[in-house]
């Protein structure tokens, strides 16, 4: 017992005080020295970070979102369908209602009322709506 007792505590140790690294950091940023003009530094202010994944993300985003509200069309499909993916998780419920009224030649008057319920849950043991799910996420 005392020794489950150490080992629940010793999880719940925490490592040694936090000690800020000294930077040294310029007074003011000198960027390179850029020959073109403002507004095309401003167009392309990625392309100071040298980063060749940066820019091929940019460039991709540049040109399959060719419109912002396009863009955003395409982030509310995509969680649109993300909720319908995840919707397998949960149980379903339909309920229908009718009230029929009729009346024969000899003036005989009927009423029918049918209601109906189903329900169903299917569980997701082998994990198809988790990898459908992962499926609609972007990567």
């Amino acid at each position: 017992m005392l020794l489950c007792l150490l080992l629940i505590q010793s999880g719940c140790l925490v490592g040694p005080d936090y000690k800020p690294q000294d930077v040294n950091a310029p007074a003011e940023w000198a960027g390179t020295q850029n020959t073109a003009s403002p507004d095309t530094m401003l167009l392309e202010w990625w392309t100071e970070f040298n980063d060749a994944n940066l820019t091929s993300l940019i460039e991709r985003a540049m040109k399959s979102n060719l419109d912002l509200r396009l863009a955003e069309e395409r982030i509310r499909e995509s969680r649109a369908a993300s909720g319908v993916v995840s919707s397998g998780f949960w149980p379903t419920a339909n309920v229908s209602g009718g009230a029929f009224r009729n009346r024969d030649a000899a003036g005989v008057k009927t009423n029918l009322f049918q209601t109906g319920l189903d329900a169903a849950w299917e569980l997701d043991i082998f994990g198809g709506t988790r990898r459908a799910l992962r499926r609609q996420r972007p990567r």
